[in-house]
């Protein structure tokens, strides 16, 4: 992690809290990215197990942080124990770790004339490449900047930003009514209102009819 660069609010909030009690520091960091973990946790390994694999993955948090007491990057620290955990856990389902990234198979069908269901987003996903899958779930499911997901993928945020260049062209020609743009200037996050993060999203939280 870049020790040199400003600390991320959310990670000085984390770390001072922690100073004081390991319990209220993890409430700071469910407060604040659980839901995102856990999302990304669905997208990996099903609902069945992410539950599990996050509490994990907040345990080994805590954990490291106490041995090893990091300065910065806990966000991006956090996404990177939930995916270490989901594939421990989707070796021992399946020894074939091709299938880190997979969705069920889903019935095809032809692409919606209104903005993608998080149905037709899944389906969608399927055909792209495991890597194009993870880099889009990290940008926009979970909301990671750029440098964040490098971080998560132990790559160059060049190449994260190649990758999120190629899966959201990939995305525009199955799903033509999906505006995919990722405006990535000041901070490298998406942009405010990306739709296939929002496709994620139960229909309940996107305003549709239930």
């Amino acid at each position: 992690m870049n020790l040199g660069a400003a600390i991320d609010p959310f990670d000085e909030t984390f770390l001072r809290t922690l100073g004081a009690s390991e319990h209220a520091a993890l409430s700071v960091l469910i407060e604040g990215a659980g839901r995102a973990l856990g999302a990304y946790a669905r997208s990996l390994v099903g609902s069945s197990d992410a539950d599990d694999i996050t509490q994990e993955a907040l345990v080994d948090l805590l954990m490291l942080v106490r041995r090893k007491q990091p300065s910065a990057g806990i966000r991006a620290l956090a996404f990177t124990l939930v995916k270490r955990r989901a594939v421990d856990a989707l070796r021992r389902r399946n020894s074939r770790l091709a299938k880190l990234l997979r969705f069920a198979k889903r019935p095809s069908q032809a692409p919606p004339a209104e903005p993608p269901t998080s149905e037709g987003l899944e389906a969608a996903l399927a055909g792209l490449s495991e890597e194009g899958q993870e880099v889009i779930r990290l940008r926009f499911l979970a909301e990671l900047s750029v440098a964040e997901a490098a971080e998560v993928l132990g790559v160059a945020e060049g190449t994260v930003k190649s990758r999120t260049a190629r899966a959201l062209e990939s995305l525009r020609q199955k799903l033509p009514s999906l505006d995919t743009k990722d405006k990535d200037h000041d901070h490298g996050r998406p942009a405010t209102t990306p739709e296939p993060r929002d496709a994620f999203r139960p229909a309940t939280q996107r305003g549709e009819a239930s």
